[in-house]
Formats: structure tokens, C-alpha cells, sequence
């Protein structure tokens, strides 16, 4: 089976890559790797350098397509809510034309709980959200990112339907591991602070908000066991685990030995406090599949791997940390958060 991975130079992608060629798979990674710190493809892959939003964009002749690239901005993406779209929802139209032409069968979208949003009306309470933010729940994302992703649901949905293209919509979340990114100083908790914690700077922690960490390494195999499946449908992608901000925080501390000390901001706007979903239906699909059942691994294990190879590749070679990158900010700068105002 020979798969196509957009973003599959980046971080879920890099893994994703490595668990297809483990099914023997024929992979193809496009990527523009501007968003890329190191390329790490398994040597088994082949990489296409290209744009996905570029209009000329062709893949090579392919049974199945997974897109992944995407500008990953989320509260940032409200600030600049034209270039979001661009590299959203335009650029997954353009991925799904090129798809087609390919010949693909397959199509494997990645999207987000992001677009679960507050939930209406607005969830009051764990329970809340975990009661009710599935697969089968009404979408209201609160910002440009997660409105993108729905919008590229809907886009995938309607070009499948008419091109018979089997389809999966993947929601993935807050996932984290060896080989993230720590040149984006706008997302990613666990990269920003044990950037900041390479660094001996203070980190800030928005207080108040509850997540489901996911370790790459139990999300590639399973993304790859459906890539490579026949489910059709929307799927939660995700751990079960719920952890708190604060929790975290106070993990990462102990973890990188005082290396890290934290600074608490007000919420960032419309962010959602209680960013989880049910995970049933992912449980449920993946056993029916047979070749490959959720291992998940605990947020201990996970976080101390991720800072054992950061450490490795930062803290004792002497390397330095990649360069942040900074992204279009097209309107209301006076009203970005306050550790995002230095940033040009």
C-alpha cells in the first residue's frame, strides 16, 4: 500500500511515517519543512519537498492520502485569521483536488478537538464536556484554528462523497513526545516549557485548564492501523487520561530538577478550559480492527522520555535550540497575549 503523508516531515508525521513503513507500507512524505526543527524520516521513506497550498501541487500515484500539514495555530489563529484559512481550509481543498488526481482511494483527515469548542450551552465541568464532547456532538470552535478544521471536515465529506474516496476524520489532541517541535513559541505546552526549562527561563502557565496529554507514541501506531484500515467516519484520537495545567506544570518541575520556574497569566481569550472528549468509539473501532489496540502511556512516562531526548540532543551536546519562529499577526496585536507581544 503506498501512502501519501502531508506534514510528514514534521512531528506526528515523522512518527506516523515510521509506523506505515513497520506495516510495509511504500510512504511519501510531502512537506515544505519550513516547520521542521530535524528531519528524522525513517530512511524507508521518500520525501517530496512541496507546498500544499500551492495550486500546481501534484502527489505521486498513491492508494490512500493522510493530511496532516496544517498551520497549528489555534488561540493564536484569531490574530491572524486570512493566513489560518489559507493554510486550513484552502489548503486541504487543494490537497483533496491533488488527492483525486493521484488516484487515491483512501483519504485520512487530521483534524482537532478543537472543533468541539466550549460546547453550547459552554461546559460547566469536566463531566460536562466528557459527557458530551463525542464524535456525534454539535461543533462550536471558538477560534479561526478549530473553525478551519471543521470547515475542512465538511470540505473532505463532500469531495469523498462525490469522487469515492473512502474517508477517516481523525480528532487528535495535545499530543507530545520525543521529536516535537521547540521553535513555536505559541502552542505546544510541553515543548515550550522544557524549552524554557533548556533555557533556565520562566515559563507562563494559563491557569485553569484541563487537557488530554497524548504521547506520539501510542497515537502513530493507531493513527497508522486505521490509515491502513477500512473505518470510514469521524474518530476521537486521543488519551484518557485528564490532566490539569497546573498538574503538568508541577510534573515538568519536579522532572527537570528546578530547572524551570513558572509564571501564572490570565486565561487567553475564548480559550477553552475544558479541552476533552470520549474516547469510546476509538476503543471500540480499534479492537473491531484486530491489528492493533491503544497502548496508552501514562503522562510520567511519557514526559520523562520526551525530556530525556531533548535533553540528549540540547542539554548535553551543547547544541543550541532552534530559532522561534514568528507568524503573521494581521490584526489586534494590542490584544495578544502578553508573552506573545515581544514576538515580531
Amino acid at each position: 500500500m503506498h501512502v501519501v503523508v502531508t506534514g510528514g516531515a514534521g512531528f506526528i508525521g515523522t512518527h506516523l511515517c515510521a509506523a506505515l513503513v513497520s506495516r510495509d507500507c511504500q510512504v511519501t512524505a510531502v512537506d515544505d519543512l519550513r516547520a521542521v526543527d530535524t528531519l528524522s524520516l525513517p530512511a524507508e521513506a521518500t520525501l517530496v519537498r512541496a507546498d500544499v497550498t500551492d495550486s500546481s501541487l501534484t502527489l505521486p500515484p498513491c492508494d490512500a492520502v493522510v493530511h496532516l500539514a496544517a498551520d497549528p495555530a489555534e488561540c493564536r489563529s484569531n490574530f491572524c485569521p486570512a493566513y489560518n484559512t489559507y493554510q486550513g481550509a484552502y489548503a486541504t481543498a487543494n490537497v483533496l483536488r491533488a488527492a483525486v488526481l493521484a488516484g487515491a482511494k483512501r483519504f485520512v483527515f487530521g483534524s482537532s478537538v478543537a472543533v468541539y469548542g466550549h460546547g453550547d450551552p459552554p461546559h460547566q465541568s469536566l463531566s460536562d464536556a466528557l459527557s458530551f464532547n463525542t464524535e456525534a456532538a454539535p461543533c462550536y470552535p471558538t477560534d479561526v484554528y478549530g473553525a478551519n478544521k471543521l470547515a475542512s471536515e465538511h470540505i473532505a465529506q463532500a469531495v469523498c462523497a462525490v469522487q469515492d474516496l473512502s474517508l477517516a476524520i481523525v480528532r487528535m489532541h495535545n499530543v507530545y513526545g520525543p521529536g516535537q517541535s521547540f521553535s513555536d513559541p505559541y502552542r505546544n505546552v510541553v515543548a515550550l516549557w522544557m524549552r524554557a526549562a533548556l533555557e533556565r527561563k520562566e515559563a507562563t502557565l494559563y491557569a485553569g485548564h484541563w487537557r488530554q496529554f497524548t504521547y506520539v507514541g501510542a497515537l502513530a501506531p493507531a493513527l497508522a492501523a486505521l490509515v491502513t484500515g477500512t473505518f470510514e467516519g469521524v474518530l476521537d484520537l486521543g488519551d484518557n487520561t485528564v490532566t490539569s495545567i497546573e498538574r503538568l506544570a508541577s510534573r515538568i518541575c519536579a522532572l527537570t530538577e528546578g530547572r524551570l520556574t513558572v509564571a501564572t497569566l490570565p486565561p487567553r481569550p475564548r480559550e477553552v478550559p475544558f479541552s476533552v472528549c470520549n474516547h469510546d468509539l476509538m476503543y471500540r473501532t480499534l479492537e473491531i480492527a484486530g491489528s492493533c489496540s491503544w497502548q496508552a502511556v501514562p503522562l510520567e512516562t511519557g514526559l520523562e522520555e520526551t525530556w530525556a531526548a531533548a535533553f540528549a540532543t540540547y542539554g548535553k551536546t551543547g547544541k543550541r535550540l532552534p530559532r522561534l519562529r514568528s507568524l503573521p499577526v494581521e490584526i489586534g496585536r494590542d490584544k495578544l497575549p502578553t508573552n506573545w507581544r515581544r514576538l515580531k
